[in-house]
């Protein structure tokens, strides 16, 4: 039983570490580019955040709040 458990352990480092290192779209406009790079620049794991924000801002030419944003958000709409 442990050693299922120490494989699937392993297996799910592996798969999140493969698909964190895929780079944001190539075919970004530099809009979005720099429009990511500032939205990401504080995130923990950037490489993430500048791959989804890219996908996001090529398809809205927009680009997604940050946790704050959408916290201050609630605490506005809550109120």
């Amino acid at each position: 039983m442990a050693t299922v458990l120490v494989t699937l352990l392993l297996l799910t480092t592996l798969l999140e570490t493969t698909t964190a290192d895929e780079d944001p779209p190539s075919d970004l406009s530099p809009f979005c580019k720099g429009k990511c790079e500032v939205r990401c620049s504080l995130a923990s794991r950037k490489d993430r955040c500048l791959k989804y924000c890219g996908i996001c801002c090529t398809k809205c030419n927009c680009v997604p709040s940050g946790l704050l944003e959408t916290r201050m958000s609630a605490l506005v709409i809550g109120t």
